[in-house]
């Protein structure tokens, strides 16, 4: 089953140690891919994700003070286009994994599963 990681950011190069934090906790604890939904992304954020060894979908925003709000339909494109089979969607800058996230789905009874922050989203 191919897993996936995905959140999205902008100002790639700047955040690049944020990202980076991100993706290699992923990766020390899962065999999952990591995909960055890079917004506005130049190629310097590019060649940034290369370095980082993430893959990258590219997508264009033209408001980048409601990116919290947009990144919804960024993200929903994005899963309408992957052939990942379990995804896991999380903020890129303010989450460090610990361990295996996808161990503590329970896929024999869900296949959809939420989690809230207490942010209003509307």
């Amino acid at each position: 089953m191919k897993k996936v990681l995905t959140g999205l950011s902008n100002n790639i190069t700047l955040n690049k140690h944020k990202i980076k934090v991100w993706s290699e906790s992923f990766k020390m604890h899962s065999d999952g891919e990591v995909v960055l939904i890079a917004a506005n992304a130049n190629e310097e954020d590019i060649n940034v994700c290369n370095e980082l060894g993430i893959k990258y979908h590219l997508v264009g925003l033209e408001d980048t003070y409601h990116i919290n709000h947009k990144r919804l339909e960024h993200t929903r494109d994005f899963l309408k286009e992957s052939d990942g089979e379990l995804f896991l969607i999380t903020d890129v800058f303010d989450v460090v994994f610990q361990s295996d996230p996808f161990a503590k789905f329970d896929l024999d009874i869900y296949n959809l599963f939420f989690a809230a922050e207490g942010v209003l989203v509307s």
